[in-house]
């Protein structure tokens, strides 16, 4: 990534036509084309998973080789991924084989001083043209910013180690705090998706029993973050996040067990930019379309939002 593709956190891009980003190339020209993706489109398939290491290859373990499968079949806008285990000797190419060149990867290793393991990632289709942002140098964040609908969308992935002191863990979210600050505002579309190890948070009571915890819970509602994951991810466990800005931005949120080997399950949903939010709408003749509201006495349903496992 060059600095000159960083967004500026006070700038953020709203143009309705959005610059299309260079399509990587690190895998082969020859490769079967996924189906393509435009900004304008009403919703993205997202998924959440808990790797526990993105490097393992082998026959009995063979987490590579299924992570390619998953994106070559080319159903996923977006993959967030916690615990890649990886360091700058593994490339982004690698991990995403012949799909290197359809998706860009967002990644944020472990500083190598830290020790081992940790890690995320964040694959996005590259037909979306998503945009970088900038972090703290020794947070496991990284993300992105797309627009669809005519409206900036942030997509974050995090992990919080569940060991260290007490000192740490604190320095650690103060770092989170800076970057979701820096990144947050009441008129950005946020999606923060990722592994917190925080399970003695009651997110429907919006209580919690220990102090990071504590904090982790005022920061989300400072923010005007909603959680959305309900079942556990983990055993008996919450651990597996996802928070949005605002909180109609995500829905369809399902746990299910994980495609790749793994101690946590993965968590799929959408995202949708809500109506009320939409800007500038592209057109099929390529010129621009001020987004309508419904004539009155009408209602515009959109039933890719209705919740039909609830039914």
């Amino acid at each position: 990534v060059c600095s000159s593709d960083l967004l500026d956190w006070t700038s953020p891009s709203t143009s309705s036509h959005p610059k299309r980003l260079r399509t990587r190339t690190h895998g082969s020209s020859s490769a079967p084309s996924l189906p393509s993706k435009s900004p304008s489109l009403c919703s993205l398939d997202c998924r959440l998973i808990n790797a526990r290491s993105l490097k393992t290859d082998s026959i009995r373990n063979p987490k590579r080789q299924m992570l390619v499968a998953e994106l070559d079949a080319g159903h996923l806008d977006a993959l967030f991924v916690c615990e890649t285990w990886l360091c700058s000797e593994v490339s982004s190419a690698f991990l995403c084989g012949p799909s290197a060149s359809r998706y860009e990867v967002f990644r944020k290793d472990r500083e190598a001083d830290l020790g081992n393991g940790g890690g995320v990632a964040l694959f996005v289709r590259s037909s979306l043209s998503p945009r970088p942002l900038p972090f703290e140098p020794r947070s496991e964040l990284s993300g992105c910013e797309l627009v669809m609908d005519g409206v900036p969308i942030r997509l974050l992935v995090a992990y919080r180690p569940p060991s260290g002191t007490i000192a740490n863990q604190l320095l650690y979210l103060k770092g989170l705090a800076i970057d979701l600050k820096r990144a947050s505002s009441d008129t950005t579309q946020l999606v923060l998706a990722g592994d917190m190890n925080l399970a003695d948070i009651e997110w429907t009571e919006s209580n919690a029993s220990s102090p990071l915890a504590r904090d982790f819970l005022s920061l989300a509602l400072e923010l005007g973050l909603s959680q959305h994951v309900l079942d556990p991810t983990r055993r008996a466990n919450i651990l597996d996040l996802i928070l949005s800005h605002p909180r109609e931005l995500v829905f369809a949120v399902s746990v299910s067990p994980c495609f790749l080997p793994s101690d946590h399950h993965q968590v799929d949903f959408s995202v949708s930019v809500p109506p009320s939010k939409r800007g500038i709408c592209p057109r099929k003749d390529g010129r621009a379309k001020k987004a309508q509201s419904p004539a009155p006495g009408r209602v515009r349903r959109n039933w890719k939002r209705a919740d039909y496992g609830g039914m």
